[in-house]
């Protein structure tokens, strides 16, 4: 983050839960390291403490760095069960914006996608890059 925002580059990190929201939507919050607050949500995963006008419209994001525990050679991932990125990558009005997954070799495993997985641009790991 710090990288990318020293290239000039925004950074907006997920929110999951929010006082102000509740609910079971992800949204995305722009970052700032001098002015943004992180505070655990109820997963205990840091996420920015709420500041109006710092929301992006998905379509807006030209890239979402996409966590996973686990991807196939097709860049079909799993997720931790929760759906968070799946429903929101599935959002229409999405189609310029490109998903991919940061992971480790280690978590490459053969399986079948289910039918409401979102299905990843690339997988970055320590070995390759995997393009679909």
């Amino acid at each position: 983050m710090e990288y990318a925002n020293n290239l000039g580059k925004a950074v907006y990190l997920p929110v999951i839960n929010s006082a102000r929201w509740r609910t079971e939507t992800m949204y995305f919050q722009h970052y700032t390291p001098a002015e943004t607050v992180l505070k655990p949500n109820r997963f205990g995963i840091f996420e920015p403490v709420h500041r109006p006008g710092t929301l992006i419209q998905l379509k807006n994001l030209n890239l979402i760095l996409v966590p996973l525990v686990g991807f196939n050679q097709s860049c079909d991932r799993i997720g931790m069960g929760g759906g968070y990125y799946d429903r929101t990558l599935a959002k229409q009005g999405v189609r310029n914006t490109r998903f991919v997954g940061l992971a480790f070799a280690c978590q490459q495993v053969e399986f079948e996608p289910m039918p409401h997985d979102v299905r990843l641009h690339a997988i970055i790991t320590e070995d390759c890059i995997i393009y679909r």
